[in-house]
């Protein structure tokens, strides 16, 4: 699967809070970004 650069803008106390996510779980943060949108519902397609 082809992987796209983003650019996320993020205020100094979420990037902190992310900060300290990945370093709690052992992750990169793109690695926590995209396992919280893996949780995310699958989309809806219409018929």
């Amino acid at each position: 699967m082809k992987k796209i650069k983003m650019t996320i803008r993020l205020t100094e106390y979420e990037k902190k809070k992310l900060e300290q996510e990945a370093e709690r779980r052992g992750m990169n943060q793109s690695e926590v970004l995209r396992n919280l949108i893996a949780r995310f519902p699958d989309p809806i397609t219409s018929t």
